[in-house]
């Protein structure tokens, strides 16, 4: 085993780049957001340079093709990824750790790939400092223990981990794919967003009655051994569906008698306020009887709307640019029942709805295999840590 520092040929932090020192043009300035974990993000809407006069004055340190830059701020802390080969001449910000290898010793994509597993962040983890916001110094990075094979042996991971990883970015774009499919077949059979107002013939509040989940001090009514009835959150809803895997507080059974108000059942929508507002669901079957936290709770009238229709139509361009019309609120966007209830909407008539609710349930079906699948892959190469 070796640390950092001893697989080095150089290591540096970057370089202390006030706001007033940057320029729309020049030499790239490579930040920490565009450092993901595992993949450079180029961000050219967000981009930032400095000019060669400013680099030049500042005694810059430039970074090169194959270099590997280390994110020293959350989140994670300690993620990296490589300089690709197209990005011309670049400087990178002081909380970038710049990292360079004998290539024909180590295996730049190897460390990478390291960074990525368990053992690498819990070793991070002990040369954390500070208090609301870690970070780990180059000094203590270089400290960190990596793991030290034959280049061959090294290569062979890489290829195999590759392969993976090219797999799960392809399954991710199908999942994708099956969401703009979903979408062009709403505007195909309804109509353009932009045309809302041309063809709307209703509000939310024509064909459902709202309501809100509990928003006054909801945790005294929480359980703590996580027994009881599950709650939903907004980070509980996905577009489309419960987000799974999502964390989820649970309700006492005096809270659940306390509360019956707020409690929901299947086939009842529910739509962010915070956060992500206008993101919304429609409560399935195994979630019948849960309760709801801060959420616009949407009852539809099943004799008018299908609530799946609802749900679509509410995540669509349709909806969500009414919703973002709406909001209020600087720090925290936001979106009330009275807002959601004087959204217009076009209601078809049920059987074009059903013809919509039935493509989308085919889809769904395509997209839970790829889920599987995906899950499987992302399983793998979790098993195949460094």
């Amino acid at each position: 085993m070796s640390n950092i520092r001893e697989i080095a040929t150089f290591i540096s932090d970057g370089d202390w780049i006030e706001s007033n020192d940057q320029s729309n043009y020049g030499i790239r300035l490579v930040q920490t957001g565009n450092i993901g974990n595992g993949e450079y993000l180029d961000k050219p809407d967000k981009a930032k340079y400095i000019s060669e006069e400013t680099c030049s004055r500042l005694n810059c340190t430039d970074v090169y093709e194959g270099d590997i830059l280390i994110s020293r701020l959350p989140d994670p802390i300690g993620r990296s990824c490589i300089v690709p080969q197209d990005i011309g001449r670049a400087i990178t910000a002081v909380d970038c750790t710049i990292l360079r290898v004998n290539h024909n010793i180590y295996n730049p994509q190897f460390f990478v790939y390291y960074t990525q597993t368990d053992l690498y962040k819990s070793r991070l983890s002990h040369y954390l400092t500070g208090t609301t916001r870690k970070r780990i110094s180059r000094k203590n990075l270089e400290n960190i223990v990596v793991p030290q094979y034959p280049k061959k042996e090294q290569d062979i991971i890489v290829n195999k981990l590759d392969m993976i990883t090219n797999l799960i970015s392809l399954r991710k774009q199908q999942l994708k794919n099956f969401d703009m499919l979903v979408k062009s077949r709403f505007i195909e059979m309804f109509g353009k967003p932009s045309e809302l107002n041309n063809f709307a013939n209703a509000q939310i509040k024509d064909v459902a009655s709202v309501g809100v989940g509990i928003v006054i001090k909801p945790t005294r009514f929480y359980s703590n051994d996580k027994s009881g009835k599950r709650a939903f959150r907004s980070l509980n809803i996905g577009p489309f569906g419960v987000s799974p895997n999502s964390e989820w507080v649970y309700f006492t059974n005096e809270a659940m008698a306390e509360n019956k108000r707020t409690i929901v059942h299947e086939g009842d929508v529910l739509i962010v306020r915070s956060g992500n507002p206008g993101t919304c669901c429609v409560v399935p079957k195994e979630y019948d009887g849960c309760n709801v936290i801060d959420l616009i709770i949407a009852h539809p009238n099943k004799r008018k709307i299908l609530p799946e229709y609802l749900c679509a139509f509410t995540n669509m361009p349709h909806g969500m640019n009414q919703v973002n019309n709406q909001k209020h609120g600087v720090a925290q966007r936001h979106f009330n029942v009275s807002m959601y209830e004087k959204m217009k909407i076009y209601v078809p008539n049920l059987s074009l709805q059903q013809q919509y609710v039935n493509f989308m349930m085919q889809v769904d079906k395509s997209k839970y295999r790829e889920a599987i699948f995906l899950y499987l892959l992302e399983d793998i190469r979790i098993c195949c840590n460094i």
